[in-house]
């Protein structure tokens, strides 16, 4: 997968996500992108899952990681660069939840 496809997947999610483009060095590139999944919270403080708008894009997305994920892992032994981050030839995703951050 190219870095173009994956940004026109990140595209696909429109509201859905945000993402940023970083070059580390010369040679890798990290998208990172953010999940738009938390609402808020409810009158009793229990958190609220947003619905997504393009919830089919989301899950494109996140099976096109982790099928990745798997194929990283033969390629390079790892498939994280860094973190949370999953390796691409060339470039990284690194992706977070709103949720995470509550």
């Amino acid at each position: 997968m190219t870095i173009k496809e994956v940004i026109k997947m990140i595209e696909a999610m429109g509201n859905d996500a945000g993402c940023e483009i970083t070059v580390v060095d010369d040679c890798d590139t990290v998208i990172e992108v953010q999940i738009h999944d938390f609402e808020g919270f409810d009158d009793d403080w229990n958190e609220v899952m947003r619905e997504y708008d393009n919830p089919e894009a989301v899950e494109a997305f996140e099976e096109m990681l982790d099928e990745q994920y798997d194929r990283a892992l033969e390629d390079y032994g790892t498939p994280y660069f860094g973190d949370y981050a999953v390796r691409f030839d060339g470039f990284n995703v690194e992706v977070h939840y709103d949720s995470e951050d509550v």
